[in-house]
Order: C-alpha cells, then sequence, then structure tokens
C-alpha cells in the first residue's frame, strides 16, 4: 500500500529457559511487552477489591507497592503471579510464598510450598501457615516488604 511504513520482525525460536529476542526494525522489545502484560494483568485484578498492600522497603524494587486483593495472591518474579516482584532474582519465578484474604474472618495469611525458598516473617522461620498482621515485615529472598492491612476487624468489604 501507498505511503504505508513497514517493519521488519524477527523472532527467535530459544529452547526452554534460553533468553528470547523479538526484534522490530533492529530494537528489542521484550520489555515493551512485558510492561504490557503487567497493564493488562492490572487492569484484569481491578476488578478484585484491594484488601492491603506489600510495600517493598529493602532490595531492587524499593519503594514500589503491590496490592492484596480478595482470595489467593500468588508471588512471584512471573507475570503470571498476582504478586510481580520482577527485578527480584533472589525469588521463585513462580509461587515463591502465597498470601490468602479470607473475607468471612478478615485474615491474612502467608505460606510457602517451597522449603528451599527464603521466608521470613519479623525475622523468623514460619513453618506452614502464618497470620499476618498489619506493619508485619516480610523477607522473601533479599526482598523485604512491609504487610499493611486495609481490611481488618474495623473494616471489610463485607459489610
Amino acid at each position: 500500500m501507498p505511503g504505508r511504513a513497514t517493519s521488519t520482525i524477527v523472532f527467535y525460536i530459544v529452547g526452554a529457559g534460553e533468553k528470547a529476542d523479538i526484534l522490530i526494525d533492529g530494537v528489542d522489545v521484550i520489555p515493551q511487552l512485558v510492561t504490557a502484560v503487567g497493564a493488562v494483568q492490572q487492569i484484569s485484578h481491578s476488578l478484585q477489591k484491594t484488601t492491603g498492600w506489600l510495600v517493598c522497603i529493602k532490595g531492587n524494587m524499593i519503594g514500589e507497592s503491590f496490592p492484596i486483593r480478595e482470595g489467593k495472591n500468588r508471588i512471584g518474579r512471573s507475570t503470571a503471579m498476582d504478586i510481580i516482584l520482577l527485578y527480584e532474582n533472589s525469588i521463585s519465578r513462580e509461587d515463591h510464598a502465597c498470601i490468602l484474604y479470607e473475607p468471612a474472618n478478615r485474615t491474612f495469611t502467608l505460606t510457602s510450598k517451597h522449603t528451599q525458598n527464603i521466608v521470613k516473617v519479623n525475622d523468623q522461620e514460619p513453618s506452614g501457615f502464618i497470620t499476618l498482621h498489619n506493619r508485619d515485615v516480610i523477607t522473601l529472598g533479599k526482598c523485604t516488604l512491609v504487610f499493611i492491612s486495609f481490611c481488618n476487624e474495623v473494616f471489610g468489604w463485607d459489610k
């Protein structure tokens, strides 16, 4: 078509665990794709009510906040997670830990399925489930987060 710009798109097929490149006119567009996927996830998550937050106070994402939604909140580096700690290389890609908000009793519970993952609450390594309280300090790998409760004994979305 006359007047229409054309671009060369190059895809490299790679094996599992290898770095992929997607080039458009010689420019790597993977960072933009990761940002776009995160934006789409943020939109889909916006349908769930916020019940609290994690705020990074130490690590590569210092100063960032992450909403905790109703139900299960899976934590990891993958964009498939509910809480995405993308730049925290000491965190497992998927399911490093999970925070469950239960609206019936307005409680938050932290769990980790994998024993090799570093998970601490207030410098203690919990065994199994641990109930979170406002301002608890959570360590995941080399990342430190503060838990901030929005829903609690005073407020919940159920009433």
